[in-house]
């Protein structure tokens, strides 16, 4: 590859990476829309969270667009402890652009 910067050209060359293409697709992030698209979700920063591929294949196919309460459900009636439950609840004074809370 060749890149020119202020007049001058630089070359750099790409090698493969030395360690296995497991631990970099472990390690490689994408794009989770937190509130899904499908639902209404925007690409504002604050509804996108970086994840490895391998989380978000994984919550994808546990949850895909299931509502937070329903997640919720899921999770205590299957994989949190019993003497635990896990609640989901709307955040009070959300506005779109800044997370806000009133008391």
């Amino acid at each position: 590859m060749t890149v020119v910067y202020r007049g001058k050209i630089l070359l750099f060359t790409i090698e493969a990476h030395p360690l296995p293409c497991s631990y970099m697709a472990r390690k490689r992030k994408t794009r989770h829309h937190r509130k899904p698209r499908s639902a209404g979700g925007s690409d504002d920063r604050e509804n996108i969270s970086w994840v490895t591929e391998k989380e978000h294949a994984a919550y994808n196919t546990l949850f895909r667009d299931v509502p937070p309460n329903k997640v919720a459900a899921i999770l205590n009636k299957r994989w949190i402890d019993p003497e635990w439950v896990l609640i989901a609840r709307k955040k009070r004074g959300y506005r779109k652009k800044r997370a806000t809370f009133q008391r």
